[in-house]
């Protein structure tokens, strides 16, 4: 009797370690991360898990290569930021010549009738220009005792870095004070005039805007004796 009952107990406990260990493979297949973590845990026996962190080197490398990230983004941003400005800038002053053309082609009265003519004037390290209008049939001098008709300010710490002429078979001539532009009807053609040159030809005309600290790109404005307007950005 006692030989059977422990035949019966023996063969129900092999067949239930059985059942329990088809039944915790199939959990392993299923979440394996999760049964191995669990079983992980409970084979420490007890033993504290040690989590590690940060040291304080690691945490000073990792701020200094996050500053440095972030300050060549501003850096680069400010820089994209400039040369955003600087080309809008002397896109609006090439604008304004040609509308010195139109007016002049167009014939825009004035107070003083129909006849007048109109220019732009620029004066080196300046930080405006000058819309005016003058008589026909003369050399388009801005005098600013005769009044104007608009000035532009250039804005944004931005300065009129140069002014250069270029006369036949001569080197470009920059450092100039002031230059005038004018149009009269009915050509296109541009009149250019230098005071301290005097009547001499003129066969381009390059005015260069700049930042007033003198860094960064140069906007170049150049205007031909055909009355061509061209625009670049130039390095410094």
């Amino acid at each position: 009797m006692l030989t059977y009952l422990h035949t019966l107990i023996s063969s129900h406990f092999k067949q239930t370690v059985d059942v329990l260990g088809k039944f915790f493979m199939a959990i392993k297949r299923r979440h394996g991360y999760f049964f191995s973590y669990f079983f992980g845990m409970l084979m420490q026996k007890g033993r504290l898990v040690k989590h590690g962190g940060f040291t304080l080197v690691e945490l000073l490398v990792s701020i200094s290569i996050l500053l440095i990230i972030v300050g060549t983004v501003v850096v680069r941003f400010m820089s994209f930021d400039s040369t955003v400005l600087l080309k809008s800038l002397t896109y609006d002053i090439a604008f304004s010549i040609r509308q010195a053309q139109t007016y002049s082609v167009s014939v825009v009265g004035s107070s003083t009738g129909f006849r007048d003519a109109y220019g732009i004037s620029f004066t080196n390290t300046s930080n405006e220009y000058t819309l005016f209008n003058y008589e026909e049939d003369t050399n388009p001098y801005y005098n600013p005792a005769d009044g104007f008709v608009t000035k532009y300010q250039l804005g944004r710490s931005f300065v009129i870095a140069d002014v250069c002429v270029q006369r036949p078979s001569l080197a470009e001539e920059c450092g100039i004070s002031q230059v005038d532009i004018g149009f009269q009807r009915p050509e296109y053609m541009a009149i250019f005039y230098v005071d301290s040159l005097g009547d001499v030809v003129i066969e381009s005309v390059s005015v260069k805007v700049q930042a007033d600290d003198g860094g960064g790109r140069v906007g170049v404005i150049k205007v031909g004796y055909a009355g061509q307007i061209t625009v670049s950005i130039d390095e410094e």
